[in-house]
């Protein structure tokens, strides 16, 4: 429902009416077409990018770093 957030440079997250926010859920919830938002090729298709990989290694390295250091 806020994908539009996600791609914008200065999104803000806290004008979002909860009111708005549940209907437009709710709405996609009940949709004839609810198996259609359920088979998200992103979720398939990013995991599998380089891109992807390279940032989730390093984050995984970043957090042993910290838990390192932490200790």
């Amino acid at each position: 429902m806020c994908w539009s957030n996600l791609v914008s440079v200065a999104g803000e997250w806290t004008s979002f009416d909860p009111d708005w926010l549940e209907c437009k859920i709710m709405a996609r919830f009940h949709s004839r077409r609810r198996l259609l938002h359920a088979v998200n090729l992103g979720r398939i298709t990013v995991s599998l990018s380089q891109g992807w990989q390279a940032t989730k290694s390093l984050v995984l390295q970043l957090r042993g770093q910290h838990a390192n250091s932490a200790a």
